[in-house]
């Protein structure tokens, strides 16, 4: 070990005195720096950790450098491959599995299906179930004059429900050339050539004018009560009614379907007589005839109904001619 010492010292004092020989003008930057290189290896790694990370971390740089990267346009193919495999999925399902193929609707009476159908499909997109719910999620569906609501589920990937809540209309009545339509409240809903069967017409009374979106203007605030009453009456009992008629001193008779006539008066209340209609008229459908009942004086105390056959049974014996005493027959 002391040799080997000693050798370093040696080749270190020959280093030193070529340094020395060597220097001249011009020369002094080339040289130090040679004699610099030298010692550098010559210098144990331990003793200089810091240069030894330096050159670590040169190598490592030059490592990253060299690591390969496909170029962007194939990068960009390579995606935009991948979003079309993606979006082409997409379609397939769609088409296959999402595409409307059954309307179920529920509680209309005024439209068409079809109306209702064409009345939501407002988009291309409409066509899929997941888009039509979505659409419907966002904004509330489009809805008619006799509409007050419209609901949309989707009961499967291909069914869809629509719920229609329809407008309570009690009763309509004739202008010049339309039947005007009004709610519980007396608001004028709409008005249409054609008359609505199971609505009844409201006939006897002057109407000033009529605005659709407006209350309807009687002038007499006692006889819109008594059409309101009748109409709600005959809504909640179903009551088949063809017209609700007044007479010149407002007498009021009610007009059903099945051409029996109810002759109510003028009351306070009407609802006590419509609410047994039901089964009065049940009771004159078994007898056959039709007849015109007064229920004027009808009550809870007094259930007495004068009646007045109008119509006798289709199947009843015609009556025999009368014949004159004395009248003989030629031969």
């Amino acid at each position: 070990m002391k040799k080997k010492k000693a050798k370093i010292e040696d080749m270190s004092g020959y280093f030193e005195g070529l340094k020395e020989e060597s220097r001249g003008p011009g020369t002094d930057g080339i040289e130090a720096e040679f004699f610099d290189e030298i010692e550098e290896e010559d210098e144990p790694a331990a003793s200089k950790p810091g240069r030894k990370k330096e050159k670590k971390k040169k190598k490592e740089g030059k490592v990253e450098k060299i690591e390969y990267e496909l170029p962007f346009i194939y990068r960009f193919l390579i995606k935009l491959a991948i979003l079309g495999v993606i979006c082409l999925v997409c379609f397939v399902f769609l088409n296959k599995k999402c595409k409307v193929k059954k309307f179920e609707i529920i509680g209309n009476s005024w439209y068409q299906d079809e109306e209702i159908i064409s009345l939501v499909k407002t988009s291309k997109y409409d066509k899929y179930s997941i888009f039509m719910k979505a659409h419907y999620v966002l904004k509330e569906p489009p809805i008619r004059e006799f509409i007050e609501e419209i609901k949309i589920e989707m009961v499967s990937l291909d069914t869809m429900r629509i719920k229609v809540y329809e407008k309570s209309i009690v009763g309509c009545f004739k202008t010049m050339a339309d039947y005007m339509y009004f709610d519980k409240d007396g608001i004028i809903v709409a008005s249409r050539v054609e008359r609505q069967n199971n609505i009844p017409l409201v006939e006897g009374l002057d109407f000033s004018w009529a605005t659709v979106g407006k209350k309807l203007d009687i002038g007499n605030d006692s006889v819109y009560k008594t059409i309101l009453d009748i109409t709600q009456a005959i809504s909640k009992n179903k009551v088949a009614t063809e017209k609700i008629s007044f007479d010149k001193d407002l007498n009021v008779s009610i007009y059903c379907s099945d051409r029996n006539i109810v002759f109510c008066g003028i009351r306070e209340r009407y609802d006590d007589i419509v609410n047994n209609l039901p089964e009065i008229l049940e009771a004159a459908e078994k007898d056959g005839r039709k007849f015109r009942m007064d229920m004027s004086k009808y009550s809870d105390g007094n259930r007495d109904i004068l009646s007045e056959v109008i119509e006798e049974r289709a199947d009843a014996p015609a009556a025999e001619p009368e014949t004159t005493p004395g009248d003989t027959k030629e031969e």
